[in-house]
């Protein structure tokens, strides 16, 4: 599980990756990786942060980082890079909020550690679980999955009402939403309520909100909604476990860092 500590250095000269990364190995577990062999590296492990150098000689940064995001939306980036503010490449970066630093500047070790000291990561025994769902058996299964990968933040209720009381009063990190009500000709396809008022909230964007359905009547709905990072739709009908996706989720975020 993250804590914070795992950093991974990336960059084509033996030179650096031996002297600089050094400086932070009294705080953090630090591993180096050039160009040629990142990969490998990204493919077997998981970083809190991971540092970029910009122009090397197998692939550019930007193409490393994009191979990053595609793996895991939580570690934290940021660039060390010799090239100048103006560069296209660093500003292609510093457009998306990325931070550069001078690789050689003398004291660009303190600015990093001073950087990486804003943030703190969550745990599963920190972040929150809201389950709404109408079944009492399939919320106890959701509770049992989730108390066996460590959260102990969990809360259920049994309607949309319910679930629009709890949201009011505060905010969730995950949200597990049944998409359908009832039995019979009594059910109604209301999860779409819940979904929308969690997208409503202020802290949406570090949430996850799963839809889960095992009804037709849901599916075009959910295929329709499920293209953002922050939406994750489970057919509970599908080969794929229910825990499968709870650690997709760990892995991938979009609980990447918050400010300490």
């Amino acid at each position: 599980m993250r804590n914070g500590q795992s950093i991974l250095f990336v960059d084509d000269e033996v030179d650096f990756l031996e002297q600089f990364p050094p400086f932070f190995r009294q705080n953090y577990r630090v591993s180096v990786a050039d160009d040629f062999n990142v990969d490998q590296e990204i493919d077997k492990n998981t970083y809190d942060y991971v540092s970029l150098d910009i122009d090397m000689n197998v692939k550019d940064g930007i193409q490393i980082y994009q191979e990053v995001r595609r793996r895991d939306q939580r570690s934290r980036i940021f660039v060390l890079t010799s090239l100048p503010l103006n560069n296209k490449k660093v500003k292609w970066f510093t457009s998306k909020g990325i931070p550069v630093f001078n690789k050689y500047e003398v004291k660009c070790a303190d600015k990093i550690k001073a950087h990486l000291e804003r943030f703190c990561f969550y745990e599963a025994k920190d972040l929150s679980v809201l389950i709404v769902d109408d079944e009492q058996e399939q919320q106890d299964m959701y509770v049992e999955v989730l108390e066996g990968i460590g959260f102990v933040k969990i809360e259920t209720c049994r309607s949309p009402e319910e679930a629009s009381q709890l949201i009011a009063q505060r905010t969730f990190d995950i949200y597990i939403v049944d998409m359908c009500f009832g039995e019979g000709a009594q059910l109604l396809f209301r999860g779409g309520e819940v979904v929308t008022m969690v997208e409503q909230t202020k802290d949406f964007p570090t949430s996850v909100v799963i839809p889960i359905t095992t009804r037709l009547l849901a599916r075009n709905y959910l295929k329709g909604i499920g293209k953002s990072q922050n939406i994750m739709p489970h057919f509970l009908d599908q080969s794929k476990p229910f825990i499968e996706k709870i650690e997709e989720i760990l892995r991938r975020g979009p609980f990447k860092v918050r400010y300490a």
